[in-house]
């Protein structure tokens, strides 16, 4: 029986269930994540001697921990879609391992779009979704550099417009989803009382929606993943 690309909405069903099924598998990753970006907003309410030095050591270890962590985060949702045995410690080893090249790929996709959103917004849209699978292919095919770009580009061709609405759709609704929940955080906590051009209420925010889309963000690997492997699974699929 022929195989079709998987729908927005099963898509968006089959992500929420993969994580809330599977939330304790994230506890960890999560916590990992979360002092980094914490203490980068703890740093701003303060002025000491040496803080712009310290505050760029903890932003580049904060993105080194979050590189690490969304490669994990790829290969831990990918065993869970694919109910194979989890090791979590072999997966903090295997996933700093593949740090180097994962960043290479992230730095080339980031080009690539750039140059496309120079020419002209169109060709970067499309460079976005033809590149997008590369990171999954670095990480779970262990192909990378050019090569990840190409077999990315070669998943989507044929079917970029599924694969741009199975892309933004469900990613559109959790920003959405968690947005909504950070202004009434926010709302909370100030009392009722909102003023964003006041700086302790504007870095409360920014803080409530870091630590909210930290939270979140095994659910967006989980649309990531799952896409990727459908489209995988569908590849001599043409979608008209």
């Amino acid at each position: 029986m022929e195989k079709k690309l998987i729908s927005v909405s099963n898509l968006i069903k089959t992500g929420w269930q993969l994580c809330l099924k599977n939330y304790k598998q994230f506890i960890l990753p999560i916590a990992v994540l979360l002092p980094a970006y914490l203490l980068l907003y703890l740093l701003d309410l303060f002025i000491f001697p040496g803080q712009e030095m310290i505050s760029l050591l903890v932003m580049a270890l904060a993105i080194f921990i979050n590189l690490w962590i969304s490669i994990l985060l790829i290969e831990l949702i990918n065993k869970i879609h694919k109910n194979q045995n989890i090791n979590i410690n072999e997966l903090f080893q295997s996933s700093m391992k593949k740090i180097a090249s994962y960043f290479w790929v992230l730095i080339l996709i980031s080009l690539i779009i750039m140059l496309g959103f120079i020419l002209l917004i169109i060709p970067g849209i499309i460079f976005a979704i033809w590149y997008s699978f590369a990171e999954y292919i670095v990480v779970l095919e262990d192909i990378k550099g050019v090569k990840s770009l190409k077999d990315s580009k070669d998943l989507v061709r044929g079917r970029w417009g599924a694969a741009f609405w199975r892309l933004v759709l469900p990613s559109l609704l959790v920003y959405v989803f968690g947005g909504l929940i950070a202004l009434v955080l926010t709302l909370i906590f100030s009392l009722g009382n909102i003023d964003f051009s006041a700086l302790d209420q504007n870095l409360m925010f920014n803080a409530i929606v870091s630590l909210i889309f930290i939270i979140l963000s095994p659910l967006f690997t989980a649309y990531g993943v799952i896409l990727y492997n459908n489209l995988k699974d569908t590849k001599k699929v043409i979608i008209q």
